[in-house]
């Protein structure tokens, strides 16, 4: 009777002869490196980790990489910047954790920040204003922004030109 492969055998045997590039190798090493801060950047982000602890990581992991690491922790904490966002601890990482200068990327979160407010006064007052206009009106009415389709387009489009603005400036 016949032998029964496993899996791991049947694979074995058809990847025998085959060999990886290097371009492959660099791949996967970046695949590795951006799994590897992806979860660092989630711990820290939730209060499992550290600051310290994210830097020790970051570098003791980029120590065998080459500054892999430190280029996917700049890729995934500009990734994850929105405007009206609390920022923090992810301007905290790329000061602390890189060595990069935040000043750049806090001026223009201020402007983008500013601009959004402004946007969504502006956009309270049209609906209020419609409300109105319908026969809606007193002190308890308070326009529901965040329900404005109009609004919700917007702040599509300006957390889009936010991060190719950031990406275009930092990456």
């Amino acid at each position: 009777m016949g032998e029964i492969k496993s899996t791991l055998d049947i694979i074995m045997e058809k990847t025998k002869g085959l060999t990886v590039t290097k371009e492959e190798k660099e791949t996967f090493r970046k695949k590795e490196a951006e799994g590897k801060v992806r979860g660092l950047l989630q711990r820290f982000l939730d209060g499992f980790i550290d600051l310290e602890r994210l830097k020790n990581e970051i570098g003791d992991f980029g120590d065998k990489h080459d500054g892999i690491m430190g280029e996917a922790l700049l890729r995934e904490c500009m990734g994850r910047m929105a405007p009206g966002a609390d920022n923090t601890k992810l301007l905290d990482a790329l000061e602390n954790a890189l060595g990069l200068d935040i000043a750049p990327i806090q001026k223009i979160l201020q402007d983008y920040n500013h601009d959004l407010e402004q946007q969504r006064i502006n956009r309270q007052q049209v609906i209020q204003k419609k409300l109105e206009e319908s026969g809606i009106s007193g002190t308890a009415v308070i326009p529901n922004i965040n329900a404005d389709q109009n609004w919700i387009r917007y702040l599509s489009e300006m957390k889009k030109g936010f991060q190719e603005k950031i990406q275009k400036t930092f990456l």
